[in-house]
């Protein structure tokens, strides 16, 4: 059995992860000029999935090392590590 709230936050963290893979690919076509269309469709798609996000409450924030969280801001975020 698996808890709504884990399944919802498993698909928050897939979306983030397509977002960055997605950036990722923006980076390395914006200087080819033979993909300007593909940048520009990456960039409308990486906004979709930021807007649903949005719906939902998901909004990104930095913290800096070492910041404590009280147990009240626990409760309300989840924090996930940057890869790299």
């Amino acid at each position: 059995m698996v808890i709504v709230k884990e399944r919802e936050q498993a698909i928050y963290e897939e979306l983030i992860t397509q977002i960055e893979y997605f950036e990722s690919l923006h980076i390395g076509y914006r200087k080819n000029r033979k993909l300007k269309n593909a940048v520009k469709e990456l960039e409308g798609f990486r906004k979709r999935l930021e807007k649903i996000l949005h719906s939902q409450g998901v909004e990104p924030f930095e913290i800096d090392v070492g910041t404590m969280l009280t147990l009240k801001h626990r409760r309300k975020v989840q924090i996930i590590g940057k890869k790299g």
